[in-house]
């Protein structure tokens, strides 16, 4: 099915209109042109790009400052098919690859001559933690990053197809931590623990909120929209970093409606859609 919609795919042309607005004292705000008499623009040939570039005019106002704060909630601790599409995305370990370590971990190591089961099993499709664990969790935050890290963890939803004999796949002993498995572990191990210690971990801990702020600049009846994000807490991903791209956009201080900026270097960009990319195996899974 996906090769047929790649095969069938027509690209279709798109335009984007750029600007770069500088105030008196010289504060700059680079925003993407969005809409015309409030209503969104589609720019589909560069005949219709050059036509709205020339009816620009040089000086704009700001029609809206507009901030919000955003939370955002871990993420489930790992069940086998996430722990599988994580471990693909991040460390392009195949499924087979995953599940053999994950196995190992779960059949133990050789730690200080003892054999030691460090992960629960790893086949399940349950998120549910043990109580015991959370407890444990929950004083293992608030030791190393404090109160204001403890969050509610995930309420599994009863579902009739989820074997809930299973708990989700989590650490068996929160103090034998990534660091100290390490010299005992190889390294595909070590980054496979590392993994799903730290999303148990993160499970149970709080929100990470930031601050959106989006400025809307005008001139005849064209609206220009630039947005900027802000970190005021870091919450779960003090643990769990995610593979998110960093937005650079930024905006100077202090701007409010109907302050006054100059349209500078305006950039028109060609652009096609493109067709669904193929699968990968952790997409398939």
């Amino acid at each position: 099915d996906r090769e047929k919609e790649i095969k069938d795919f027509v690209p279709v042309e798109y335009w984007t209109i750029q600007s770069e607005f500088v105030n008196a004292s010289k504060a700059k705000i680079v925003a993407e042109l969005t809409s015309y008499k409030d209503k969104n623009i589609e720019i589909h040939s560069e005949e219709e790009a050059l036509k709205i570039v020339s009816a620009l005019p040089k000086d704009f106002t700001v029609k809206n400052v507009k901030s919000t704060t955003v939370k955002k909630e871990p993420k489930p601790p790992f069940i086998t098919s996430t722990l599988q599409q994580e471990a693909f995305s991040r460390f392009h370990f195949s499924t087979k690859r995953t599940s053999t370590i994950a196995q190992k971990l779960y059949e133990g190591e050789e730690i200080n001559g003892q054999t030691t089961g460090l992960i629960t099993y790893m086949r399940t499709d349950s998120v549910r933690l043990s109580d015991e664990f959370i407890v444990s969790a929950k004083q293992y935050i608030e030791t190393n990053f404090g109160k204001e890290y403890l969050g509610k963890g995930h309420i599994q939803k009863s579902n009739k197809n989820v074997q809930d004999a299973h708990e989700a796949i989590r650490p068996t002993d929160l103090s034998l931590t990534p660091e100290i498995a390490r010299p005992y572990l190889s390294n595909e191990e070590y980054l496979l623990y590392s993994l799903i210690y730290q999303r148990a971990v993160a499970s149970l801990m709080s929100a990470k909120k930031e601050s959106t702020t989006t400025v809307v600049l005008t001139g005849n009846d064209y609206d220009f929209s630039a947005s900027a994000t802000l970190p005021l807490f870091d919450g779960y991903t003090r643990i769990y970093g995610e593979n998110e791209e960093e937005k650079k956009t930024k905006l100077p201080k202090d701007v409010k409606i109907g302050d006054s900026f100059e349209s500078e270097n305006v950039e028109k960009t060609q652009h096609f859609t493109k067709a669904p990319a193929r699968y990968n195996e952790g997409k398939l899974v």
